[in-house]
């Protein structure tokens, strides 16, 4: 750093035994490779301070403040090396985020505080001498710059033995760092395609299928960024059929999550192992499991969320504007997947107010926010777009009397609208009496306990205690989101509700995590010798690493529950009623059986002579006119059956339709 002197007298970094002068190694990691690599740290530091190398003794300190960023001593060391007085109080101001009981690090930055506001007023700035390296309880030192993750060394150097082993000894130390998180993406990865469906699903897995393909347009909420991620992988993976592709989409996206939750526990537990059972815990569930082997919108939503939830741990950390664009960015797009995420509206907006209060309120940090919020919600251009293209796939209209679909102009706002807010599927917006509602609840609450085979429900419970006692922010954070999805979901009246807790379980997920590490402490405190305990930020041992096992019973119990691989039932009924259907017949069906006959139309040509109709896409009255104008001019079969159609018309069974024929003396159904 230019203009620091490090002439004269500079007291020395360590004492004999590498360790500086009062540091106390209890808030380190008891073990004794990883103490010897804290005194090598320091060691480096001093040689680099002494050098004249200013920028290494950072580095070196910003790496002992990865393993123990509430080291006041470390801080106030790297403080004292930035000569910029703005940021060094930027610097300060992070350390008594970190530390926000040490009086030195309060007196420090009361004193930076003073030297800047006497430097805005145009003071003269007091001659420099001699710089002093060392805070003591009698001279007050500034503290260090904000911990920066992924520097060029993303770890650092191991102390080698001898010269020579130096880079074998920093290759194999990162290997064995990064080994849990490759095991994190890489096992469910290859678990997830080994029991992902192989071609076309039911219900919207098929719809969405059908409409990658062509780029078309699906239900509401439109889901634009998941159809034009879709169509991405699809050109990339030419393997098997669009369905399949997707499939496998949804598998990488997954795994994703579990790499993503994997960070995002070890940051909030700074434990390998209890990061990586928690996250194959997740990763296994049932209910996440099951999402990863289909096209479906959930695993993308979940990889978004996990990834905001990173980000805004980061902010909490640095509160600079770029990573406010990032979330805003992300946010954003994060819509174009599923309109769910504004359930994390509240959780994001309280927790920015405790950690920033009205900083947040800058104009200047509301423009990085909101602008970039915006250019994501552009993905949502491609409706209107699309609609202007005509695509061949639309489920954003209905069917009139005469069996022609007619679709939205989504470049009207207010359709546009209609779509993206999902209206259609208001009416089931909490809609259940309070007697249902308690019954829900209960189902909800039984979900939860068989997704974590029942062991994890009491963890999450132990890992909430436990995280409002280490970090009372951290439960709001991770609180409300919990709270928002599960009592939104509870209260929407839809037949596959059960699909769409996975933010729920993630969240709960994250407290399993904190559950075991209360454990670890736990155990560590009550049942091993007073000499063997260690503090509570530091590094879990071996044995922690037996919790994979909660990972591993989760794999034997769900793997035959949602194996998939050979369920070709969907794609084989599609199949045969198009075989069986006569020619220009119209077939009925519900989401289940009307979505992959339409994938089997658009995808691989099979008779574009046979009109499908989904039936949430016409009106009773519509179709009703359509069947009675039909009889006796074209064939019309239905898949399901129901009492309106039975009372009306006489149905003849024909493989897995029924067609319908005229009944003189019925009466119409509603």
């Amino acid at each position: 750093m230019s203009g620091l002197r490090t002439e004269g007298p500079v007291v020395s970094l360590c004492c004999q035994e590498a360790v500086p002068v009062g540091r106390d190694l209890t808030q380190y990691p008891i073990d004794s490779e990883v103490n010897q690599r804290i005194a090598y740290l320091w060691n480096q530091a001093e040689e680099a301070v002494q050098s004249g190398d200013l920028v290494r003794a950072r580095r070196h300190l910003r790496w002992i403040l990865t393993v123990c960023p509430e080291d006041e001593e470390a801080w106030l060391w790297q403080a004292r090396l930035i000569e910029d007085r703005r940021e060094r109080l930027a610097c300060l101001q992070q350390a008594y985020r970190n530390c926000p009981d040490s009086r030195r690090v309060q007196a420090a930055l009361r004193q930076a505080r003073t030297q800047q506001l006497e430097t805005s007023v145009g003071e003269l700035r007091p001659k420099a001498g001699v710089l002093h390296f060392l805070p003591d309880e009698r001279r007050i030192a500034p503290d260090p710059a904000p911990v920066v993750y992924g520097d060029e060394e993303d770890e650092p150097p191991s102390p080698p033995s001898k010269p020579s082993q130096r880079d074998d000894g920093n290759a194999l130390a990162r290997a064995a760092d990064n080994a849990p998180a490759w095991l994190a993406f890489l096992l469910p990865l290859a678990v997830y395609v080994l029991t992902a469906c192989s071609t076309v699903y039911t219900l919207d897995s098929a719809e969405f299928s059908a409409a990658v393909h062509v780029l078309g347009i699906v239900r509401a909420t439109g889901y634009p960024l998941y159809l034009l991620l879709g169509k991405l992988f699809t050109w990339l993976l030419p393997v098997g059929d669009t369905a399949f592709r997707l499939n496998i989409m949804s598998a990488v996206c997954a795994a994703g999550t579990s790499l993503l939750l994997y960070f995002l526990v070890r940051r909030l537990t700074r434990s390998r192992p209890v990061a990586l059972a928690a996250s194959l815990f997740y990763a296994f569930s049932y209910y996440f499991w099951a999402q990863a082997v289909i096209a479906e919108v959930y695993a993308l939503h979940t990889l978004l969320t996990v990834a905001l939830l990173l980000l805004i741990l980061q902010w909490e950390r640095q509160r600079t504007d770029w990573l406010l664009a990032a979330l805003g960015l992300l946010l954003g797009l994060s819509f174009g997947n599923h309109v769910s995420v504004v359930l994390m509206l509240p959780a994001l907006a309280v927790f920015m107010w405790l950690v920033a209060r009205g900083e947040i309120l800058r104009p200047r940090a509301l423009v990085f926010l909101i602008v970039p919020f915006i250019a994501g919600l552009a993905v949502y251009l491609y409706i209107p777009l699309r609609y202007l293209a005509q695509p061949a796939f639309n489920y954003a209209g209905s069917y009139n009397a005469a069996g022609q679909f007619v679709p939205l102009d989504m470049t009207q706002p207010a359709n546009l609208w209609w779509l993206v807010s999902g209206k259609g599927f208001q009416s089931l917006m909490f809609d259940y009496s309070p007697v249902e509602v308690v019954g829900e609840i209960w189902q909800a609450l039984y979900r939860l306990w068989g997704n974590f085979l029942g062991l994890g429900l009491v963890l999450g419970l132990v890992g909430i205690w436990a995280q409002r006692r280490r970090n009372a922010q951290h439960l709001w954070l991770f609180g409300l989101l919990f709270l928002a999805n599960m009592i939104f979901f509870v209260n929407y009246r839809v037949v596959d509700k059960e699909t769409m807790f996975g933010v729920a379980y993630l969240v709960w997920a994250v407290w399993i995590g904190e559950g075991l590490v209360w454990l670890i402490q736990w155990v560590q405190a009550r049942l091993l010798p007073a000499g063997s305990r260690s503090p509570a930020r530091q590094r879990a041992p071996f044995w922690a690493w037996g919790f994979l096992l909660l990972a591993l019973v989760a794999l034997m119990v769900n793997g035959p529950l949602v194996n998939i691989r050979t369920d070709t039932r969907a794609r084989d009924r599609a199949d045969l009623a198009l075989t069986q259907a006569r020619s220009g017949a119209i077939i009925f069906g519900w989401w289940t059986s009307a979505p992959p006959m339409h994938y089997l139309q658009l995808v691989e040509g099979r008779r574009p002579d046979v009109l499908v109709i989904n039936r949430f896409l016409i009106g009773a009255e519509e179709m009703y006119a359509l069947i009675d104008d039909s009889l006796g001019a074209r064939p019309v079969y239905t898949m399901e059956l129901d009492e309106g159609l039975v009372n009306v018309y006489r149905t003849v069974p024909t493989g897995f339709m029924f067609e319908l024929a005229p009944r003189e003396t019925a009466e119409k159904g509603p």
